[in-house]
């Protein structure tokens, strides 16, 4: 399955501009699927890549793997799953106050010179 998906990087490589690859492409992770060999799943970093190889590659990467493998075999896709992030509790999340010199104020607001507060 690795030599497959080399093989198929490599050919992408070859035939799409630079920028191409490494927005679509390169971002591509193919993995075999539990207890079903004639299955591949091919994940992507988020959707909007997910939707763009759906579109655009998966039907080259299909024929790829028709040549490659000795039956058809599926190619799924899927996004890659990420830890979610914890939110901050509110106590932590407190605003950050930055002091500003009366300077800065005054040559950012000319009503402040003439009534600061």
């Amino acid at each position: 399955m690795n030599d497959f998906w080399s093989a198929c990087l490599s050919r992408f490589e070859r035939e799409l501009p630079v920028q191409q690859f490494n927005a679509w492409i390169k971002s591509l992770r193919l993995e075999k699927v539990d207890n079903e060999p004639s299955h591949l799943r091919l994940v992507a970093p988020n959707r909007y890549v997910l939707d763009w190889i759906r579109k655009r590659y998966l039907n080259q990467i299909e024929v790829l793997a028709l040549d490659y493998f000795p039956g058809p075999m599926i190619i799924n896709l899927a996004v890659e799953e990420r830890a979610t992030e914890t939110p901050m509790p509110e106590e932590e999340a407190a605003p950050v106050i930055v002091p500003v010199s009366k300077n800065l104020m005054a040559s950012c607001d000319p009503a402040y010179e003439k009534n600061p507060p």
